[in-house]
């Protein structure tokens, strides 16, 4: 909207943030001034009909142009009734507002003309005492008139020019006496009417532009406030003297999955408490005195199974008397926090963990290496010595057995080594085809028939025949053998160590071996098999080895699908078992159930 009545220039605005917004605040400006000279619009339509009935009682001549002059007041109402009527709503409708900004002068100017016809063809055929009260009225609703334009600048200062000239023309040539005083008084009042409408004009102008500044700064910040609670994960609040929210962010009611109407309705800290918040709203809720302030509060909100926390901070405020307030502050959902600094938490115990299990890793595999390598130097370096001449064969031949089961026991570790460092890497590959587990069960009982035999230990067998399994043989029966010689190494002399084949109630391969050695805690059984953990972790410790075994052949059957799990008791034994899964075992007999025999 144009008012012509009224002009903004974008270099009034001296705010940098407003400069750009001249042409909009200048609309704003005109809608203002246009709804305010409505609203007192009705006033001088009241006082017009009251000034028309008065003015048609005191003139008598001439009649016709009297009736002539009636008729248009009339009209005149009736125009000012259908602008009142029609101006409903013009601020959100451009066209009512269009309507209005060409209706408004015309009107003005129409009103000053009609109230121009008393003081030029009213006041002579009039009698004296009638031409006072006929200049009096007129000049009321002059100055009436003035007072109802005085927003639309241009339209009062028209109204008031067209009849104060003709004020000062017909005092002029109507008064028998005193003409020129009182025609400088009428010009006089008109210059004042001026002097109100300019200085009136300014000072809403002054007092608009202020009011719209203020306004569309207020509604920048609400903007960056709105945009701030969308864009963070924080939620401002504020609470009066009996806790209960006066502002809070959109963000806060979201959260609760309540109306916003709702949560004002609560006392904030009483409603954390019935949201099962830590005993800390608890508190809070049931302080009436001195409150504390808020510096980093944490509640924790919600079930065990999904709890959230928050972190609240507030400062105290204070009425002007020192009296408790309220409270403003800020809150935050720290769950993301806190889980990501339990899982840094989490992650660095398991590398010290980690860092102490290598350590430990390579203090025993330190001793184990240098056992065999010291048994090889040795017996080789008698060997090669002056005294091999003075040896028996017998003792030359028991020398070269040593030095081979060294080499053969540091090879055994190196591949360990070896094996563990692939399966780390992920490099670690199967060379697969169809295998006998019966043939690698009896292959790998005959390899560990040495070590029960020395450790006086019987081994007894179940197998199954006619089964294959899909993988690699040498890996099953690496897996197969560590096993066994386990059982054998934590069996006391004298006891037997069971080995079974068995089908499982799924199909799959089940190779159980039996203990009734020293056995191992729930804990332990889990321990064993990650890598570079050890029961005993003292170098002089009773069994040998790198404890690398378990972790390797767990890998390995993961590897072909199945698994390796450790069962027992302290003191009663240990069961150890290889699981090779369905896919990969092809059974010869079919399954015998109690309805009959299922393929």
């Amino acid at each position: 909207m144009n008012f012509e009545i009224l002009t903004l220039k974008q270099n009034k605005f001296t705010d940098p943030v407003l400069t750009d917004l001249a042409p909009q605040i200048s609309s704003a400006f005109g809608l203002r001034q246009l709804s305010e000279t409505l609203r007192a619009l009705p006033i001088y339509a009241g006082y017009h009909l009251i000034a028309t009935v008065i003015m048609s009682v005191l003139v008598q001549e001439p009649k016709g142009l009297l009736h002539l002059w009636q008729v248009a007041s009339a009209v005149a109402i009736i125009l000012i009734v259908g602008i009142i009527i029609k101006s409903r709503g013009f601020e959100s409708d451009p066209k009512r507002s269009e309507f209005l900004l060409k209706a408004m002068p015309m009107l003005g100017v129409g009103m000053a003309a009609i109230w121009s016809v008393p003081a030029i063809e009213f006041i002579n055929p009039a009698s004296a005492s009638s031409q006072v009260l006929i200049y009096g009225i007129t000049l009321i609703v002059w100055a009436l008139g003035v007072l109802t334009w005085l927003r639309l600048p241009s339209v009062a200062v028209s109204y008031a020019t067209f009849v104060g000239v003709v004020m000062c023309w017909s005092i002029y040539n109507g008064l028998a006496q005193n003409q020129l005083l009182f025609t400088l008084v009428c010009f006089a009042f008109w210059l004042s009417l001026i002097g109100l409408i300019l200085t009136a004009h300014f000072d809403f102008e002054k007092r608009t532009r202020g009011d719209l500044e203020i306004a569309k700064q207020s509604e920048i910040i609400k903007l960056l406030l709105t945009d701030f609670e969308r864009d963070t994960r924080d939620w401002l609040w504020e609470t009066n003297a009996n806790d209960k929210l006066i502002y809070f962010s959109p963000r806060l009611a979201e959260v609760f999955a309540i109306s916003e109407d709702d949560l004002r309705e609560v006392k904030f800290f009483d409603f954390l408490k019935t949201k099962n918040f830590s005993q800390r709203a608890v508190f809070l809720a049931s302080v009436t005195d001195v409150k504390p302030e808020l510096i980093d509060e944490y509640f924790v909100y919600g079930s065990d199974e999904a709890q959230s926390r928050w972190r609240l901070k507030a400062r105290i405020l204070f009425e002007d008397d020192g009296s408790f307030k309220g409270y403003r502050g800020v809150g935050r959902d720290v769950t993301a926090q806190y889980i990501a600094e339990a899982q840094i938490v989490s992650a660095k115990e398991a590398a010290e963990g980690a860092s102490a299990a290598k350590s430990q890793f390579l203090a025993v595999i330190s001793h184990e290496l240098r056992t065999p390598i010291n048994a090889i130097v040795g017996f080789c370096e008698v060997l090669n010595s002056e005294q091999n001449d003075h040896l028996s064969k017998v003792d030359r031949k028991n020398y070269l057995s040593s030095v081979i089961e060294s080499a053969r026991h540091l090879q055994n570790l190196i591949n360990d080594i070896l094996d563990a460092t692939r399966l780390e890497r992920g490099s670690f590959r199967l060379v697969e085809q169809n295998n006998d587990p019966a043939e690698i069960l009896e292959t790998a009982l005959k390899m560990c028939r040495n070590q029960a035999d020395t450790s006086n230990i019987s081994i007894v067998a179940h197998i199954i025949d006619d089964v294959s399994v899909l993988g690699d043989l040498t890996r099953i029966k690496q897996v197969l053998l560590n096993l066994i010689s386990n059982a054998l190494k934590f069996s006391p002399s004298g006891s037997i160590v069971h080995v079974d084949m068995q089908r499982g109630p799924e199909q799959q391969l089940i190779i159980a071996v039996r203990d009734a050695g020293i056995g191992i805690s729930a804990e332990d059984a889990v321990r064993v098999f990650e890598p570079f953990v050890q029961l005993d972790e003292s170098s002089t410790r009773s069994f040998g080895g790198m404890g690398l075994g378990l972790a390797i052949a767990r890998r390995i059957a993961r590897l072909h699908d199945g698994d390796v799990t450790l069962e027992g008791m302290v003191g009663i034994g240990t069961e150890a078992k290889l699981i090779l899964p369905a896919a990969r075992v092809f059974w010869a007999q079919p399954v015998k159930t109690e309805a009959g025999v299922a393929a």
